[in-house]
């Protein structure tokens, strides 16, 4: 949820007018970004990286339980 906030926000300041040449440039990086789906990649790979993590975590107690 924080990743698509971020790219949400950016979304967000650049629709109400903040023409930011960083701003511009995080945006018009981004796959999808044109088409209003600039959060879905973010989206992706943090879901990722999260689900990564938690299989690791979970290993890490069951070994330390055994």
């Amino acid at each position: 949820v924080a990743g698509t906030f971020v790219i949400s926000f950016i979304d967000f300041l650049i629709g109400v007018g903040v023409k930011s040449p960083m701003l511009l440039s995080i945006q018009s990086s981004l796959p999808f970004a044109s088409a209003g789906f600039g959060w879905l990649v973010p989206a992706i790979v943090t879901s990722i990286i999260f689900i990564v993590v938690s299989k690791v975590s979970q290993k890490e107690v069951a070994s330390d339980n055994a």
